[in-house]
Order: C-alpha cells, then structure tokens, then sequence
C-alpha cells in the first residue's frame, strides 16, 4: 500500500453525509485525504470548511472518472446515491483503487453479479462501510459471544425503527429506493446479526408487509408497505427477524438489537433502557439469573480499536462507530490484512433485501437467497 508518499492516499466522492469521514481520513497516521469529489467545486469547498480540513488541501473534482484517471489514489470512499454505488465501484476497481462503498452494496440483483465480476478481476480490494457493525454494544457483545458467554446463538432479530418522510425531500434516492416494496435498505440490522452468528449469512426469508398507510407528495400511496417483517433461516440453520419502518411517526430513529444463545441473551438499549445481558455464568449472590447492564463488561470485552479512539470517536456521528468504522478499514489497509467487510459479506447483508421484494409479492413466499460465492 505505500507509494511515494508513504501513505495510504484517499479521496471522497459525495460531499454530503459522507464528508464527515475526511477528518478521521486525514487524522490517519497512515493515510492522507489526497481528493475530493462532488458534481460543483463549491459544494466540496464548503464540505471542507465545515470539517476543518486545512493543509495539505486535497484536490478537488468534479468529475468521478478525471479523479480517478488522475494517478492520485490508492483508495476511493463512495458516498453518492444507491444508483450510483455499483457503476462507481466498478469504475475504481477497474483502475485498481480499492474502494470503500457506503450502504446497500447494491440494489439489484444484476449490479450484484456485476460487481462480484470486477472483484474477481481487479488487483484492488472492496469493503462496505456498515457502522451499524461498529456499534459500541454490538462490538463488545460479539467478545462476549466470542468468549463463549452466551453458548451458541441460535437466533437473533434486528429492527430499524425511522421515519423518513420528510428526507424525501432533501435525499431523492430514497423515494426510488423505497419504490421497492421490501426490505431493501436492510444492512443496518442484517449487518450487526451477522457479525453476531459468525456471519453466517441468510440462505431462505419470508417477508410480509403490514399495508400502505401514508401517501407521497401526489397523494398516492407509497409503493413500500408501512412496516415490514422478514423471518429467515441461515445457511447453518439460526432463525433470524428483521423488522423495518421508515413511514410511522416516531420521535428518533432507533437499531434494536437481540442475540439468544443457549447459555443467555443479550438486549440492547431502547429508549431510557441500557444495553443488557444475562447468561448462566452471570448470577446474583442467591445464584439466580439477573440481568446485567452490558457497560459492565466494557473493561473486559470492548475491543481496543474503540478502547484507544474513544475520546476522538464520540465527535464523529452514529455515536463514534463511524470514527471507528473508517480507522478499521485503513489499519486493514495498510497491514494488508483481509478487510473487515469484503464484498461477500457485503453481499451476504444486501441480498437478503433484494430478496424480499419478491416474497412480500408472493405474500410472503419463502425465497431462496444466493451465495454470492458460487458466482463465475
């Protein structure tokens, strides 16, 4: 990964939520923020204001393709439009700039099949970038899990709780996206279950909607039904729900998550509640089961990569696990490491999505969800 520079070089392209991850990026021992990229020069200007990023300034594009050509990168962070995230993947790894991609990986079927086509022929890497996996409790109870706290789990449910309605307005995609009656923007919860069942990845669902309830700006209703439900079956057998709802009035967007093993539980924060676990070696003074609040097993299981950024992750959004999602990837990098989110299991968390389309057509058909690994 070194070049002259003697350092990993990184551009950005999309200026919106994105940009916030200049400032980890450019305090990267091992990295500098060498370009940026959005469709007016002036957007980009103001994206590095906001993040106060001063010397050495990064060059800045407005177009994706000169940006790439130029000989400046070793790595791209994508964060456009779902529509956009294959074509520009694909685009990088042909030029063999690894890529970072931001979430879903894709949203079709056909771009999946394409960008496993470019992996398997560029020299360069990909990784999806789910923070939902970076979450502080889902890291320190995959230790735990790891550890053998909680036995075998054997099923696990995520939920995504946020109403999205009024971003319709300033994020387009979303309104094309949510076209699509199903759980297609689902790697937020399929992610961190995942990274909790050893990811193992989701081989058959059944997906259900609870009907149509709000109406877009013409009146008619939304083409995704109100809240929807998967159940689904591993490859290995766990029994996994999803629950999604981007329409129902809710004061904050809100992950809940559930991992049950056969020698406990893990819970996580809700609203006023913490985090919680309880297994059979967790017990009272009377010897019984008692739920505990995960916080204290921090000191134990929280892996060092939080440990050593914590001060400097809780000024980076989605509760640090952004800071931390981005310096992962870069220590894979520059170690040469595998990276913690390839495209297999990026793949393994957007599938599932794209599947449900086609069950919740079928009123909940059970549908087989391929293993992207088969492919070519």
């Amino acid at each position: 990964m070194v070049n002259a520079s003697g350092k990993i070089r990184v551009g950005i392209v999309g200026m919106g939520r994105t940009a916030a991850f200049m400032r980890p990026v450019a305090a990267h021992p091992h990295a500098t923020l060498a370009a940026v990229c959005d469709l007016r020069e002036d957007i980009c200007r103001t994206a590095l204001n906001r993040y106060g990023i001063e010397a050495p300034q990064p060059a800045i594009y407005t177009d994706y393709e000169t940006m790439l050509q130029a000989g400046v990168l070793d790595a791209v962070i994508i964060g456009t439009p779902v529509y956009a995230h294959v074509p520009q993947s694909i685009q990088a790894l042909e030029e063999n700039i690894h890529v970072f991609s931001e979430v879903p990986a894709t949203w079709s079927l056909d771009e999946a099949k394409a960008l496993v086509r470019a992996c398997r022929a560029s020299r360069a890497t990909y990784m999806m970038g789910e923070n939902s996996c970076y979450d502080r409790s889902i890291m320190t109870v995959r230790s735990m899990i790891e550890d053998g706290v909680f036995g075998y789990i054997h099923y696990a449910e995520g939920e995504y709780i946020h109403e999205c309605l009024s971003l319709l307005k300033t994020t387009p995609w979303r309104e094309a996206l949510y076209a699509q009656n199903g759980l297609v923007y689902t790697t937020h919860e399929i992610g961190p279950i995942m990274s909790l069942i050893g990811w193992d990845r989701i081989a058959r669902l059944s997906a259900v909607g609870s009907g149509s309830h709000f109406t877009d700006k013409n009146g008619q209703p939304y083409a995704q039904e109100t809240r929807l439900v998967m159940q689904a079956q591993t490859a290995q057998g766990r029994l996994v729900r999803v629950c999604q709802d981007f329409q129902s009035p809710g004061t904050h967007s809100h992950h809940r998550y559930i991992a049950q093993g056969v020698k406990g539980r893990f819970e996580s924060g809700y609203r006023d509640f913490p985090a919680q676990v309880m297994a059979t070696s967790i017990l009272d003074d009377k010897g019984s089961l008692v739920w505990k609040n995960l916080s204290e097993f921090e000191a134990r299981y929280l892996p060092d990569i939080w440990k050593r950024s914590e001060v400097e992750a809780k000024k980076h959004g989605h509760g640090g696990s952004d800071y931390v999602l981005i310096n992962d990837y870069l220590d894979a990098l520059w170690t040469q490491k595998p990276l913690p989110i390839d495209v297999w299991k990026a793949l393994d968390m957007s599938l599932p999505g794209i599947l449900s389309v086609a069950s919740v057509r079928q009123q909940g058909a059970w549908v087989d969800v391929p293993d992207p690994r088969t492919w070519y």
